[in-house]
């Protein structure tokens, strides 16, 4: 908590250096209009936090604004290095994607990650129970393994390529299972800010120290506006992301459309780092 602390000051100092330059830069208010409700009202209880202050007007990016983008994306920058120390996890994998306009229902998943790239995905909820899936690059970089549930099941696990048409129509995901990893999803948000950074669009909406009833920990909470289109292969229009308070680790993931509607949802749950991960997860199918 000391280290979620610091960073909530550092922040705080910057937040009001954003304020002392909107301050010297404002016009008078004008006293005849209705102010516009906070963004404080629209994101949701929390026990802190601070709201970033519009500081720049569309399409234009201040300095102030620019410093604050810096020092966020630097941060998330060095807590993803940190990941190389993680050899190994265990955790509860909740996923929600949208396909065809509408949200998927949601999936649990039984999640091992083994350094460098094996991963064992085993279905828990009702509708999915019984679909395992299974990657080992050191043995076959370009498939994986999976048994399918219900009657489907019966023939055992088959081998598939990455991106086989077969797990697109009949198990669509939107990501491919070696995409599937805490690095590889805080890798990709970061680089979807910095991308935003680029187009000049990134704008840091609030910060927010808060228990993630979903996630079931304490967490530091980001909101970003990404951008209003896809451009320069900015793939959502808002993310906002949950990291440990404890671990600094991402523990949930929530990523818009460009109509505004949740289009991905990933919790990280019961996170058990470096554990021992039972190989025979990964025998050779027969």
């Amino acid at each position: 908590m000391r280290i979620l602390t610091g960073i909530c000051f550092l922040l705080s100092i910057i937040v009001v250096f954003c304020l002392v330059v909107v301050s010297a830069h404002a016009e008078p208010p004008e006293t005849t209009s209705s102010a516009p409700p906070s963004r404080a009202a629209t994101t949701g209880a929390s026990r802190s936090g601070t709201d970033i202050p519009d500081i720049a007007s569309p399409g234009k990016i201040s300095t102030a604004q620019s410093i604050m983008n810096s020092v966020v994306v630097g941060l998330l920058k060095k807590d993803i290095a940190s990941f190389q120390k993680i050899k190994s996890y265990h955790c509860t994998f909740i996923k929600q994607e949208m396909f065809d306009n509408k949200l998927n229902h949601q999936e649990t998943i039984s999640y091992y990650y083994e350094a460098p790239c094996s991963i064992y995905m085993q279905w828990t909820d009702r509708r999915d129970k019984g679909l395992v899936a299974m990657y080992d690059c050191k043995k076959d970089k370009d498939h994986f393994t999976a048994r399918d549930n219900g009657i489907a099941g019966s023939l055992g696990f088959m081998k598939f390529a990455l991106d086989s048409s077969f797990v697109k129509v009949f198990h669509r995901n939107h990501w491919q299972i070696n995409q599937s990893d805490i690095m590889f999803m805080s890798r990709m948000i970061l680089e979807q800010m910095e991308d935003s950074i680029h187009t000049g669009q990134f704008r840091l909406q609030s910060i927010r120290e808060v228990h993630d009833d979903e996630a079931g920990v304490d967490t530091l909470r980001f909101d970003a506006f990404l951008s209003d289109k896809p451009v320069d292969g900015i793939l959502y229009s808002k993310a906002s992301l949950w990291v440990d308070a404890n671990t600094l680790i991402p523990v949930k993931f929530m990523l818009y459309n460009f109509n505004g509607e949740l289009y991905e949802r990933y919790i990280l749950k019961d996170m058990q780092i470096n554990v021992n991960v039972p190989r025979k997860l990964f025998a050779p199918v027969k």
